[in-house]
Order: structure tokens, then C-alpha cells, then sequence
């Protein structure tokens, strides 16, 4: 059966293609029956979410895709780049899936990412997934009962996410954190101010609270 939100979704991804960014906004706020801030910027993407919370100054990017959300919430100033895929469920397994994005004030994902939603996923303020080709993954098998399982996946406030790393399912990343490129994390409970980096990611060594990366207020970074 086609929902309702998989219709919106192609309606708008079709026409925005033919839309400046002041119509797609009105376009989506009409899908959506809600009054969306003027200050948005929404490329030709596709929105397949039941429940769409964005607010002032955010910004999604060209052929980004969300597929089969429940909840699509960007804080003020939140961004998503381009060529991200972004996805939850309406399998089978739906009633007990999370299937949701949240991204707080001024956090960001850059472009080319793949984001597993089907656990839910939290993003903390000013928090950067950066370069391309990162995971967030946040449902799994378990090989012992032979099953599916889905765990929230949080990333705490300013963390710094490094090209080409992989988050597994019921990681919580401590605030003022860093991953290294290439790595593998799966942590339930790390410690601020660290630097983790390997397969899987093992805390290196601990950071100084005076980086400029931690006292932002921006999104934006020069």
C-alpha cells in the first residue's frame, strides 16, 4: 500500500526540480499542511517522512534522500548536505522501530553518508559528521537468537565525526568528541573530550577544552 508520505514525496521531488527555493518551501509546507520558516533552503530532494519539524536557517541538500521516516526534527541552524541516503522502515517490523532523525542546534551532515534510522538516531548541537562514505547503523543481527535488532544511536554535543567511519547500533558518543577517519565505534559509554580512532575505536588520548571546534556557535565553519 503507498502512504501517504510516499506520495508527497514524489510530488515534490518531481516538481522542485521546476522550483526556486522560496516555492519548493511553500510547495512543502502545503504537502505538509504547516507553515515552514521562509529561511529554509531545500534543494531537489526526496522526503519520504510522516512527521516533518524543521525550523530556521536549515538546509538540506541536492538528491538527498529520506525513505520510510517517522520523524524528520532539525533544531535551528541543523544542515544536511547532499547525496546523503537517510532511512527507517514500514517492514514488518515497524511497530517496534524508532525510524527517526533528530539533529540538534547547528549540527551537520556533509554529503554522501548512509544513515540508519530504523533504531532512531540523535545528533547533538553543533555536532559535524563530515567528509563522505560515514554509516550511522542502528539496527543489526543477532547471530545467536538469529533476529533483527534495533538500538538508538546518539551522538553527543560538538563531536567531530572523520571521513569514512562506521557508528554500530547502541553507540553513545560522549560530547566534545572526535573520531578518526576510517574507524569503527561501538561504545555505550565514552568519556568527553576524547579522541577515539581503530577497529574497533579505542580512546587514544583526551582533548583540550580549549579547541575553537568546541566553543561554536555556528554551523558554518571558514
Amino acid at each position: 500500500m503507498i502512504s501517504l508520505s510516499l506520495i508527497r514525496a514524489c510530488i515534490f521531488f518531481v516538481l522542485s526540480f521546476f522550483l526556486p527555493n522560496r516555492a519548493r518551501v511553500i510547495l512543502l509546507s502545503l504537502l505538509y499542511l504547516k507553515r515552514l520558516p521562509s529561511s529554509l533552503t531545500i534543494a531537489p530532494c526526496f522526503i519520504d517522512v510522516d512527521v516533518l519539524q524543521l525550523h530556521g536557517e536549515n538546509r538540506i541538500g541536492f538528491l538527498t534522500i529520506f525513505r520510510n521516516l517517522k520523524l524528520l526534527h532539525l533544531e535551528i541552524g541543523a544542515r544536511i548536505g547532499t547525496f546523503n541516503w537517510i532511512y527507517g522502515s514500514r517492514s514488518i517490523w515497524a511497530d517496534e522501530l524508532e525510524s527517526t532523525l533528530r539533529m540538534k542546534r547547528g549540527s551537520s551532515v556533509t554529503s554522501r553518508h548512509i544513515i540508519d534510522c530504523m533504531g532512531g538516531v540523535e545528533i547533538g548541537e553543533f555536532s559535524l559528521i563530515a567528509g563522505y562514505r560515514s554509516q550511522i547503523i542502528s539496527h543489526g543481527i543477532n547471530l545467536k537468537q538469529c533476529q533483527q535488532e534495533f538500538e538508538r544511536v546518539v551522538v553527543g554535543r560538538y563531536c567531530f565525526i572523520g571521513t569514512n567511519v562506521v557508528i554500530l547500533k547502541g553507540s553513545n558518543l560522549s560530547d566534545y568528541s572526535v573520531i578518526s577517519a576510517g574507524s569503527v565505534f561501538k561504545d555505550r559509554v565514552s568519556t568527553p573530550y576524547s579522541f577515539y580512532s581503530g577497529i574497533p575505536a579505542t580512546r587514544q588520548a583526551g582533548l583540550p577544552e580549549y579547541f575553537e571546534f568546541f566553543k561554536r556557535s555556528s554551523s558554518h565553519i571558514n
